[in-house]
């Protein structure tokens, strides 16, 4: 046990971006930004926090919907947002930008633990493309409260 803010160190996180362009496939949920895994510096209660822009190409034709998710691995789905409709128009280039926080957690971050980010998109209808120029987050883990 520490007092705040000392002897807490906290890793500085990176900006993750996308290697290249990411084809999204209409109906299947595609990982698009991906973080290194992420463990805990140190025992304790910790959480994992994103936020960043993703840059969404839609085609002639737009989907009917568009769906911004985040899962640790493979897992399902932490937290997910449907993005306007209104704003679904042929041959646009969407900013959406980024913000999720998932459960406070004690077993997942812990050394020894630990897990990777995946921020996804879904489309319904049309095919998307996430442009890698444009396109970054910040996924680190904060110390999150004793339970």
């Amino acid at each position: 046990m520490s007092v705040w803010g000392i002897a807490q160190p906290f890793a500085i996180p990176p900006i993750v971006t996308a290697g290249s362009d990411v084809v999204v496939t209409a109906g299947t949920e595609t990982n698009v930004l991906s973080s290194a895994t992420l463990v805990a510096t140190n025992i304790g209660n910790w959480y994992p926090f994103i936020v960043g822009v993703a840059a969404v190409l839609l085609g002639a034709t737009p989907p009917t919907a568009l769906v911004v998710a985040v899962r640790i691995g493979a897992a399902a789905d932490f937290d997910t947002y449907t993005v306007a409709p209104a704003v679904l128009t042929a041959n646009a280039t969407l900013m959406i930008p980024l913000a999720f926080v998932g459960a406070n957690s004690k077993t997942q971050w812990n050394p020894g633990g630990g897990g990777v980010i995946n921020v996804t998109l879904l489309s319904t209808a049309q095919n998307v493309t996430l442009k890698a120029v444009g396109s970054r987050a910040v996924m680190a883990l904060n110390l999150g409260t004793d339970t």
